[in-house]
């Protein structure tokens, strides 16, 4: 079943993983009949339904390695992102990852005056640009479904601690800025290489994706 069709879907699945009330259980409990971890299932939502019915297998294998716990699933993220080799996992592994990041550092961001422009920027080192397999709404409400997701196109998402849910679809340019920006530059240097580039540059510094390096 192509979900392309599912228009609309029959819930918000981009409130629903902004607010984490996945709403799961269907498909997790097809892919993990016995108890699932607390945090893994509401930090690793998206991860473990992408895994279906060998997300039991791949737990299992994690916690192979010893002294590794499913109370931490960053760990369990990271695992995927460096074992699991289906492309579609490894991105909503990825995703989580970035949201697990930008959430832990938004409360303490909130306390940060407004950022401004100045000689030199980065990226925040809790923002990412993460590529999602196709658009948000297909991805995840097929996913969210239990059902296969899009075939494989490639859509920027924003990851930053100052969105209000921590992310969204993210502009070609902001994707280009972005990676750029990966390590220090000069605002000279942006400016020349992107045109129209304050304005990009004042949206990214509102979301805390970039800051003054």
């Amino acid at each position: 079943m192509n979900c392309a069709a599912l228009q609309p879907l029959p819930h918000d699945v981009l409130t629903l993983v902004a607010e984490r009330d996945l709403g799961w259980e269907s498909p997790l409990e097809l892919a993990h009949p016995g108890p699932m971890p607390a945090l893994l299932e509401e930090r690793a939502g998206l991860t473990m339904a992408a895994l279906g019915r060998e997300a039991a297998s791949w737990i299992d294998a994690y916690q192979a390695q010893g002294e590794i716990s499913t109370d931490r699933p960053d760990d369990f993220l990271e695992f995927v992102i460096a074992r699991v080799p289906d492309r579609v996992v490894v991105c909503m592994a990825r995703f989580e990852r970035a949201l697990s990041i930008a959430r832990a550092a938004q409360v303490h961001d909130d306390l940060e005056p407004r950022a401004r422009l100045g000689r030199r920027l980065r990226m925040h080192p809790a923002a990412a640009m993460v590529d999602l397999p196709g658009p948000a709404e297909e991805v995840i409400g097929a996913i969210a479904l239990g059902l296969s997701p899009p075939a494989y196109s490639g859509w920027p998402v924003l990851v930053a601690p100052g969105l209000p849910t921590l992310w969204r679809q993210a502009t070609p340019v902001e994707d280009a800025l972005c990676t750029w920006l990966t390590r220090p530059r000069s605002t000279a240097e942006v400016r020349e290489r992107f045109v129209g580039a304050d304005r990009v540059l004042q949206r990214l510094l509102a979301a805390r994706a970039i800051i003054g390096a």
